[in-house]
């Protein structure tokens, strides 16, 4: 058996890639309560990989998180979920997230009544 041709030339573009930083806000859904949610913290630290020629048009509009509050986790003891990265850039890969959950915690609205005389 005969291989025809017997080397092959091969050229590829390399890119360099950087890595940047971002802090991003959570966007929070959560079923219709009568108390209020909060969650700590309201933002993540991003951090991600991206080629060096499209890193200056990266900005904090190319992410988007969110975070799901599901009525279990309402009445469970556990007062932690995780959330999702539902939007980054094609080209960019994350390294990491901090934290890698956020706490919530219901405010229950009391109703003060002024003292009978």
């Amino acid at each position: 058996m005969k291989i025809f041709p017997k080397e092959v030339i091969v050229t590829t573009k390399v890119e360099k890639y950087t890595e940047g930083e971002l802090i991003i806000p959570i966007e929070l859904s959560y079923p219709e309560t009568e108390d209020s949610i909060s969650i700590f913290p309201k933002k993540v630290f991003v951090k991600y990989r991206a080629p060096l020629s499209l890193f200056p048009k990266i900005n904090i509009d190319d992410f988007s998180i969110n975070a799901t509050i599901n009525k279990s986790d309402l009445t469970s003891n556990n007062n932690t979920v995780a959330f999702n990265i539902n939007k980054q850039p094609d080209y960019t890969k994350i390294v990491s997230v901090q934290p890698e959950a956020i706490e919530f915690y219901l405010i229950k609205e009391v109703e003060i009544l002024d003292s009978v005389k």
